[in-house]
């Protein structure tokens, strides 16, 4: 497969990149704050502040549980930055793949933590803007890619398979 010499593709697989180390950072600050301070510690991603003996079953259960979505968000930052090194090489359904895998990362945090106002709105839509960018630059590259192609090949001769066999008969 051979490198894209397209800059919108280029920009939009960098867009990606940086997408994909957003969600390392965040994901890895997760974990930290778990490993450090204890299910304590996940709450204070979010703002609240809770001493040890505060913690019931219940919230040590959903400190894990976050601590979950930190290390799933985590997958979600390799994989983008990987599609991304495809993307960059040509790899249309690299970009797909990152299409379905981001929109589905950032339909769950717009729902269960924008929505309900955990994580403040301008906060909330910078990895989906990010990302948003990504495949609009992505998608535009490729189809220039495609015109291009198809530009190239009419002035070049080029006929379709069934002219020309129709051309001999």
């Amino acid at each position: 497969m051979a490198i894209i010499r397209n800059n919108f593709v280029r920009v939009g697989a960098l867009f990606f990149v940086l997408r994909g180390i957003l969600n390392l950072i965040i994901s890895l600050g997760g974990v930290v704050n778990f490993y450090k301070t204890g299910p304590a510690g996940m709450f204070s991603m979010y703002g609240e502040t809770l001493k040890k003996s505060q913690i019931t079953p219940a919230l040590e259960f959903a400190s894990h549980i976050s601590l979950n979505y930190s290390l799933i968000l985590f997958g979600y930052g390799v994989l983008a930055v990987w599609m991304a090194f495809h993307i960059w090489k040509g790899a249309r359904i690299a970009l797909w793949i990152n299409t379905v895998m981001l929109a589905i990362a950032d339909f769950a945090l717009i729902l269960s933590l924008v929505i309900p106002g955990y994580v403040p709105l301008e906060q909330g839509l910078i990895g989906p803007g990010v990302t948003l960018l990504g495949v609009a630059f992505t998608f535009f590259g490729f189809r220039k890619l495609d015109e291009d192609n198809a530009l190239d090949k009419v002035t070049a001769g080029w006929v379709p398979q069934d002219r020309r066999t129709r051309a001999r008969d």
